[in-house]
């Protein structure tokens, strides 16, 4: 008999005792019709104890990307719903099943997402407003992605009504994919943290590859946006730049005054095109 949960958790090796943390997670759940469906290479070994429940499967991809692994996942999942978990994140014992509930009062409702906890590496919770927005949130979305990936439930449909992540972006992908299933799909929110998303130790070292391909998320999306999300794709851009350490602080600020005051959209899109080159 299917799941009525298929969770879906990229992974690679060196990172097993926060898979391990991540799988208890699920496996603590109140709802627990699910299958978890782990793709990547994690030495067996080291989460040999949460491996002895009978519904967990490896997938053995040691040399995928982010996007690819989830697609791996995505294409085995047995499930009528489909949630996405990172290997550093963690669930609240009630997510599963206060999501299943929201997402089975709509049928056109096909993305359910919650509110998170953000916890930095010292173990502090960091307070950040968050957005609930439901219904139709595609003109919203596209200004600023909302959804955080370890929150979300969706449909099994969506993929084939959809397709999957996009292979080719290393960075935004998940907000390419909420933005694609916003287009066809509504969107069902909790404003509840149901979710603790942990922050790198490393955050300059992640912000440097936000940086370096952001921008192929940028075009891909250029054409369609409307000006206040040309202009926010631009500022969020700036953002990772001055984080990273490839944009000064003095740098940064003229920039986004610039930007704020008098780009147009095609000046924005000539500068974000500078940009590029310098990179």
């Amino acid at each position: 008999m299917a799941p009525k949960v298929s969770v879906v958790i990229p992974t690679v090796q060196g990172r097993e005792s926060l898979l391990k943390r991540a799988l208890q997670s699920v496996l603590n759940q109140t709802f627990q019709d699910f299958e978890i469906i782990i793709v990547g290479n994690p030495k067996e070994e080291l989460i040999r104890e949460t491996l002895k429940d009978d519904r967990i499967v490896i997938l053995k991809e040691p040399n995928t990307n982010v996007s690819e692994a989830r697609n791996i996942g995505m294409k085995h999942a047995r499930g009528e719903y489909i949630a996405f978990l990172d290997d550093d994140d963690e669930w609240m014992k009630n997510k599963l099943e206060k999501q299943i509930k929201l997402i089975e009062k709509d049928k056109d409702t096909g993305l359910v997402y919650t509110y998170y906890w953000k916890v930095s590496p010292d173990g502090s919770i960091l307070q950040e407003e968050q957005e609930c927005n439901s219904g139709r949130v595609y003109e919203i979305l596209i200004k600023n992605n909302f959804i955080g990936t370890s929150t979300v439930i969706i449909k099994r449909e969506i993929p084939k009504e959809v397709g999957f992540f996009d292979e080719s972006l290393t960075f935004a992908e998940d907000w390419d994919y909420w933005l694609r299933i916003s287009q066809k799909y509504k969107v069902g929110c909790i404003p509840e943290a149901l979710v603790k998303y942990y922050l790198p130790t490393n955050p300059r070292k992640k912000y440097e590859v936000y940086f370096r391909n952001f921008g192929n998320f940028v075009k891909k999306w250029w054409d369609v946006a409307p000006p206040q999300a040309k202009r926010e794709f631009l500022l969020r851009w700036l953002w990772y730049g001055k984080k990273s350490g490839n944009i000064s602080f003095v740098d940064y600020w003229v920039k986004k005054l610039l930007t704020l005051s008098r780009f147009s959209s095609n000046r924005i899109y000539s500068y974000l095109a500078d940009m590029r080159d310098l990179l």
